[in-house]
């Protein structure tokens, strides 16, 4: 044992690992540092590459530039990212040289700063540049000239493509990067922290030698603070920040910031070496705050009640709800949500100018440079077109029946009904086709008795579902009824009875608008039909009611035409052309281009109008018969000598005589045109069905016949009606009326035999196929007897087919009726859009929309999907915002307020275009105003703000003392004709405003070219922005120092 334990000891010893620590390995920074000098190198951001990019960039600035960003992913260690991101600018339009050559000759000029001529003695030591003799290599940095470049200040760097940070509109650069954290990323929140990665970024820029400055974001991202650095030529830029919620009392205006800029810049200057160039924008707000004009308050005020709360009156009624006869659009709030006026003054020396708080010498209308801000409320806002699409696209998924939700159409009766009421249940006609609005709704042609009236009246009492329980009230459903059929309508007045005029003018190109529109497979080609009406209605019901309204009003509409039917009363507002409607020669049959529903109830009209005739013909009948019992019953007791019998007529059921021709067995008798039965009209279903059960038969020689005997049964009534107008008549008699191609001329010759000469005569024969054996036609003209129309099997049996339909138009759900009528609904929406886009003069904006909604919405409709409906709604609602932004920018510049004269009028017009244009395309929307406050813009912006502003004191007044006539009385003494627009506006607007006497928010640029940090160092750009208003105090400066001569 003693031998072992030291053997032991040696081999512990021998095999102890030791930890070595390799100090050559990369650490988390400096991998952190390769990282970004990776990504300036792919970017070409290095100074080789960069330094032959500056010539090509001074061009560009951020009124004729495009943001664009390039965006990358860096990790330090292994649980923190940021993102580093590369913003520049580029040339909006590469084909738009001219005004960019143009302003190429004074960017070099605007590397050094222009000051007022009083100044230019004391401006020696300043940084110059000549046009000829510039050399850019002894320049600053772009980026560091950008500091001193008067183009950008205060200019708009917001783009429809980037999101550009603010350091753009800060400083005036064109071309900078910047690191920001993660979004769960909170890494850089102290002062520490930020030094670790500027020092990275310092490292990241002398190995590369990249010219471009180089941001990190601190601090909680809402505040919107960067520091940053920028070298180059031997200069170091460092870009600091300073914000408060607050602003402090001392530095609220110029001569205080003056004050931190000049220590900024060193005590070793004195105020006499330098000079220091002051840019000034003040903001003043022209109005703020959304409200809603009274008819817009009433509509959405009724979207919260249930029709049984409203008192629904008949002179009341076209108040309570004014969208029955058009579809609900535009904004239900304002668009814009303000409206600011910015004022510019540009390179003025800080000892000419005074702003304090006692006295200022930047009055708004000495500044020629104006801008407008605009900021649109339109991806916050709700629309009523496009909500109301969307709810009624919802109910596509219901799969409840009408039944279901308030009764069967049929309608029971309680069991303890009076004598009236049994007596109606009797009558199965009277109890299929009354209803309470439709049977007191009847047209003055086809009058019905008061008894009548009394007897529906005394049905309603006896349904099972109580008046009280139905979704719609009895008044407000008798008025929609009466709106859809005017008809039937027992009071006509001039206003009600007033049609929809069509708002669309006659020109090129509203008639472009109603070709193209025409293709659509919904219903009547102008949105006054009667279907376009219903569904504009049901809309309605569903928008302010619920899902139970539209089975309501489904089932109404469903009795009402089921009455028409049974009274064979036309159904009106169905066909385009009034002459064709009122035809009596023909059926119109249903027109296939139209939607299903559409073809539906015109098959119903069809049935309507064979109902007509049939009864017509009976009614002649039974007339005749009549007289004729009269006769016979005058005297019985005077006996009369029998007369000869009257020969029967051999014909019968002939309408004319078909030309000249003759029979051919009997060449002394006329050929006659039968009266026949019309063909039968057929819906595309119908079509479908036929064309099925046909295919379906197999290729048999049975299925062949009864193909045959299928397809021949119109050709079998003709045939019977033709024998029974022209006795004796053969095969080739009908074919030559009925088929005149299957008539052929034959030649032939022969000898004539007088002359013995050789002759061509032309005899006519059935054609080949006629000649056929077992040829269709010769069998059916065999089998076919003499029969007249009278007596024959109707082809049409209109009492079937109107039965099918009704069974059809029952047996529908609330998910099946809803997507039967959407087209029609999108028919009506896409009319209302371009009748509201027409209105206003927009054609120039919404016209490719309208024309892209057209393609998509005959794509869905022809190929019946439905699920694509959806997509529609969002080119609806682009067209809703230009129009619902229009009249909220028309509203604030073009009201009677403004006093436009005929002269400003087209400049006016223009402005406010211009103005709508720009801001489609973005939120927040900048306009300069030409010539400022002397411009007929600007002059027009003065007359509102005064306006604005006493309107707004006058509502403060009323707040404050509770007097209305204190407040007519201000009003009174501007304008006595605005008295009631005025009020009428003061009791609409929702915020109070105060009267704003000083700007809403004050911005300063203060720039200057001085030797930092010593006297003898070279000249550099120092910078520094600042913003003041009631929320924040924001100072953001570029101060440069010489590294080279320190």
């Amino acid at each position: 044992m003693s031998v072992n334990k030291p053997l032991e000891t040696e081999d512990a010893e021998d095999h102890e690992i030791f930890d070595i620590n390799d100090f050559t390995t990369a650490s988390d920074w400096e991998r952190f540092v390769v990282q970004i000098e990776e990504l300036i190198n792919e970017w070409k951001l290095n100074s080789n590459i960069s330094d032959n990019l500056i010539d090509g960039d001074r061009d560009i600035n951020f009124e004729n530039g495009e943001w664009q960003h390039k965006t990358e992913t860096l990790q330090f260690a292994e649980e923190i990212s940021f993102t580093l991101t590369y913003y520049y600018l580029t040339k909006k339009n590469e084909n738009d040289k001219n005004n960019l050559n143009n302003s190429k000759k004074d960017q070099v000029k605007n590397i050094s700063i222009d000051f007022d001529s009083s100044t230019n003695q004391s401006n020696n030591s300043q940084l110059e540049a000549d046009e000829n003799s510039v050399n850019l290599v002894n320049l600053p940095p772009k980026s560091m000239a950008d500091l001193l470049n008067k183009t950008n200040d205060f200019q708009n760097v917001t783009s429809s493509q980037t999101i550009t940070p603010s350091i753009a509109y800060w400083y005036g650069l064109c071309r900078f990067l910047v690191i920001s954290p993660t979004r769960n990323n909170s890494f850089i929140d102290t002062e520490s922290r930020a030094n670790v990665i500027l020092s990275s970024i310092s490292i990241a820029i002398n190995n590369t030698g990249c010219l471009i400055p180089i941001f990190v974001q601190v601090n909680s991202i809402n505040r919107d603070m960067y520091l940053g650095l920028c070298e180059g030529s031997a200069l170091k830029t460092h870009f600091q920040i300073v914000h408060f919620n607050y602003t402090p009392p001392q530095y609220s205006f110029l001569p205080g910031l003056l004050e931190i800029f000049k220590s900024k810049l060193g005590n070793h200057l004195t105020n006499s070496s330098f000079l220091i160039s002051v840019s000034v924008r003040f903001t003043y707000l022209i109005q703020e705050g959304t409200f809603l004009d009274s008819q817009q308050m009433n509509m959405k005020a009724s979207l919260d009640k249930s029709f049984q709360d409203l008192d629904l009156v008949d002179d009341r009624i076209d108040e309570i709800y004014p969208d029955i006869k058009n579809l609900s659009f535009g904004s239900i709030q304002d668009c814009v949500d303000s409206i600011y006026l910015s004022c510019i003054w540009s390179n003025l020396s800080e000892d000419i100018i005074v702003d304090s708080e006692s006295y200022s010498d930047l009055n708004p209308q000495h500044s020629n440079d104006w801008c407008i801000t605009l900021n649109n409320l339109l991806d916050k806002c709700e629309y009523q077109l496009t909500s109301s699409l969307y709810k009624y696209l919802d109910e596509l998924k219901r799969t409840i029946s009408v039944s279901q939700l308030i009764g069967p159409t049929g309608l029971s009766i309680n069991s303890n009904m009076d004598p009236q009421v049994e007596e109606l249940k009797n009558k199965s006609l009277q109890k299929l086709t009354s209803s309470s609005s439709a049977a007191r709704r009847l047209d003055k042609m086809y009058f019905v008795g008061s008894n009548i009236v009394e007897k529906a009246t005394s049905r309603m009492k006896a349904l099972n579902t109580s008046e009280n329980q139905l979704p719609i009230d009895k008044g407000f459903l008798d008025f929609i009824m009466d709106y859809l059929f005017p008809d039937a309508k027992l009071r006509q007045s001039k206003e009600t009875s007033k049609q929809n005029k069509n708002q669309i003018k006659d020109d090129l190109n509203s008639e472009k608008f109603l070709k193209k529109i025409s293709l659509l497979k919904s219903s009547s080609f102008s949105n006054d039909g009667l279907l376009n009406k219903f569904v504009i209605c049901l809309n309605l019901l569903n928008r302010i009611g619920q899902t139970a309204a539209i089975a309501q009003l489904w089932q109404e509409f469903i009795l009402e035409l089921r009455y028409r039917y049974e009274s064979a009363i036309i159904i009106p507002g169905l066909d385009n052309d009034p002459k064709k409607q009122n035809q009596d020669s023909s059926l119109i049959p249903p027109d296939l281009s139209r939607c299903l529903l559409h073809q539906k109830i015109q098959m119903l009209n069809c049935c309507i109008k064979k109902k007509q005739e049939r009864e017509l013909i009976e009614k002649e009948s039974a007339k005749k018969l009549d007289n004729e019992k009269q006769k016979n019953n005058s005297d019985e007791d005077e006996f009369f000598d029998c007369e000869d019998e009257q020969p029967i007529l051999p014909f019968e059921g002939r309408l004319k005589k078909f030309g000249d021709l003759t029979l051919l067995n009997k060449p002394s008798e006329y050929i006659y045109v039968p009266i026949t039965q019309e063909s039968t009209p057929m819906t595309e279903d119908m079509l479908e069905q036929h064309a099925s059960v046909l295919v379906n038969l197999g290729s048999s020689d049975d299925a062949s016949l009864l193909r045959a005997k299928i397809q021949s049964a119109s050709l079998l009534s003709d045939m019977q009606a033709f024998k029974a107008a022209n006795p004796e008549c053969v095969l080739e008699d009908f074919v030559r009326w009925y088929s005149p191609r299957d008539w052929v001329a034959v030649e032939e010759k022969q000898i004539d035999p007088e002359t013995n000469e050789e002759k061509i005569i032309k005899k006519y024969e059935l054609s080949h196929r006629m000649k056929i054996p077992g040829n269709m036609w010769v069998d059916v003209w065999n089998n076919a007897k003499p029969v007249p129309v009278r007596r024959q099997k109707r082809l049409f049996d209109d009492t079937k087919e109107a039965e099918k339909i009704f069974e059809w138009l029952n047996s529908l759900s609330i998910g099946q009726i809803v997507e039967q009528t959407l087209p029609i609904l999108f028919y009506s929406a896409i009319y209302t859009c371009y009748e509201e886009v027409f209105k206003l003069d927009l054609n120039f904006l919404a016209d490719p929309i309208i024309d892209l909604l057209i393609e998509k919405t005959i794509k869905i409709t022809r190929n019946n999907e439905t699920k694509k409906y959806h997509d529609l709604v969002n080119y609806v609602k682009s067209i809703e915002q230009i129009v619902s932004l229009m009249k909220s920018i028309n509203a604030k510049f073009m009201n009677k307020k403004a006093r436009i004269s005929s002269d400003e009028e087209p400049e006016v017009k223009q402005f406010v275009k211009k103005l709508l244009k720009h801001s489609l395309d973005q939120e927040s929307c900048e306009l300069k105003i030409e010539n400022g406050a002397h411009g007929t813009i600007g002059k027009l912006l003065s007359r509102l703000c005064v306006r604005n502003k006493i309107t707004h004191k006058s509502k403060y007044n009323r707040m404050q003392s509770n007097e209305y006539k204190s407040i007519k009385n201000s009003i009174d003494s501007i304008d006595d004709q605005d008295d009631n627009d005025e009020i009428e506006e003061m009791e609409n607007y929702t915020n109070l405003l105060l009267p704003y006497d000083k700007p809403f928010k004050r911005e300063y640029i203060l720039r200057s070219s001085v030797s930092r940090p010593a006297p003898y160092s070279r000249q550099s750009p120092q910078r520094m922005y600042c913003l003041i208003n009631n929320l924040e105090f924001r100072l953001a400066g570029a101060f440069t120092e010489d590294t080279m001569f320190f």
